[in-house]
């Protein structure tokens, strides 16, 4: 199970750009996301970043839960 918690907080902005007066207002709050790790990730490998306001988490597979590509045939209909 992976558990991301965090909190948000209020930002007011006011000022003027191209010659019109603006005010951004954003109000948020604390907030918690729990997911379900699927079989195969290797726990000791997941790594998470945080820029510009988005949080990445990656979670690879272990070797052993990677499979290889395969070609599939289309059949055409008769």
């Amino acid at each position: 199970m992976l558990t991301i918690s965090g909190e948000k907080k209020e930002e007011l902005e006011e000022g003027e750009q191209e010659g019109e007066r603006y005010v951004s207002e954003r109000r948020f709050g604390s907030f918690v996301r729990r997911i379900s790790l699927p079989d195969g990730i290797d726990q000791e490998q997941i790594d998470a970043s945080f820029k510009n306001g988005v949080l990445t988490v990656r979670l690879p597979k272990k070797p052993e839960a990677q499979h290889p590509a395969r070609k599939i045939e289309v059949k055409g209909a008769a």
